[in-house]
């Protein structure tokens, strides 16, 4: 009669074979939020034009808009602009500020009104400024009818330009 054991023996090659998948399987698990973390980032407010190191002459125009995820749920992104006038999209704000060479400001903070926050009008897609040669940094907010940045710091990533 053949007696069988009540647990099976893993060798050890089949031990480093589990502990390897284990560690594959806990990597993707953990990755996957990162990888929605960066899909999120994504989404808000992005500058179009000029393309971040691009060396440019006055007058600048520069556009940008919202980048959000396409309708039914197809994970695809497209671009869209500021919202018409009167018109907010929820968590974006009312409207799209240009900052120039302007840092970052706090939720819930009033943004100037000044030639380093240039406010995109009337759901434009675009800005054009004139500006001093040299190098300057760019990021667009995404700000409530108010004129009050965003509790969620609705911001494209900063890009620079030289202008000539």
């Amino acid at each position: 009669m053949l007696q069988s054991k009540s647990s099976p023996i893993v060798p050890e090659s089949g031990r480093l074979v589990l502990a390897l998948v284990g560690a594959v399987l806990a990597a993707m698990v953990l990755g996957s939020g990162s990888a929605a973390a960066q899909e999120r980032e994504h989404h808000g407010p992005a500058i179009v034009s000029p393309a971040d190191g691009a060396v440019v002459t006055n007058p600048v125009t520069v556009a940008g808009g919202f980048n959000r995820a396409e309708a039914g749920g197809g994970g695809g992104e497209r671009m869209a602009g500021p919202e018409p006038q009167g018109q907010e999209h929820p968590g974006h704000g009312g409207h799209l500020v240009l900052f120039i060479d302007a840092p970052p400001l706090e939720p819930g903070v009033a943004v100037p009104a000044d030639a380093a926050h240039v406010a995109f009008p009337d759901g434009q897609r675009q800005v054009t400024v004139t500006l001093t040669p040299g190098t300057h940094h760019f990021r667009l907010v995404g700000v409530d009818r108010d004129g009050l940045v965003g509790r969620h710091r609705h911001a494209s990533e900063e890009i620079t330009v030289e202008v000539r």
